[in-house]
C-alpha cells in the first residue's frame, strides 16, 4: 500500500488518485471509463498502483495509477512523451476517445458478468495475488482472478 496516495470517484464516472501530502496538486490520474456512476474502489494488497472499481454500469474495472511506469533504476519519474497538463501529468490529445484521462493511469481490463448493479468489489488478501469478488443487485458474489481480465 502506499498510505497518501487515495482514490476516489463517484456519479461523474471518473475515478481520480490523489497525494493527500500535496492537496492543492489536484489529482495525479484521473481515469474515465465507466457509464454510470462508481460505487466503490479499492487498492490492491500485492500491487501498489493497481485497482479495482466496481460501477452501477454492471462492470468492475482494473485499472493502473500510472506509478509504476516510467521509473529509472533510481526510482525517479522519467519525462513522459505528450503533452503535459496541471501537475505534470500527460494529457490525452483531444481526438482521443479517452480525452478525459490525466496523468499515466489507464485501464487494464473489464469484467462484466454482472446482469445489476455492482455494488462492492474488493481483493483477497490471501493466497495468490490477483484474486477479487464482487457483488451486485443480481443477487450474486462472483469470484474472480483479474489477471484473466488484463487486456480485455
Amino acid at each position: 500500500y502506499r498510505s497518501p496516495i487515495i482514490a476516489a470517484a463517484g456519479v461523474d464516472r471518473l475515478v481520480r488518485t490523489f497525494d493527500i501530502r500535496s492537496p492543492a496538486q489536484g489529482p495525479l490520474a484521473v481515469l474515465p471509463g465507466h457509464q454510470y456512476a462508481v460505487r466503490k474502489v479499492a487498492w490492491s494488497p500485492h500491487l501498489s498502483d493497481v485497482l479495482l472499481s466496481a460501477s452501477y454500469d454492471m462492470t468492475c474495472r482494473v485499472w493502473t495509477d500510472g506509478s509504476a511506469v516510467g521509473l529509472d533504476g533510481s526510482g525517479q519519474q522519467q519525462q513522459q512523451q505528450g503533452e503535459e497538463g496541471q501537475g505534470g501529468g500527460i494529457r490525452m490529445g483531444m481526438g482521443d476517445p479517452s480525452s478525459l484521462a490525466f496523468g499515466v493511469g489507464r485501464q487494464l481490463g473489464q469484467m462484466e458478468r454482472h446482469t445489476e448493479f455492482v455494488m462492492g468489489v474488493d481483493w483477497c488478501l490471501f493466497g495468490a495475488e490477483g484474486w477479487c469478488a464482487s457483488v451486485g443487485w443480481d443477487e450474486r458474489l462472483l469470484v474472480w482472478d483479474v489477471r484473466a481480465v488484463i487486456g480485455s
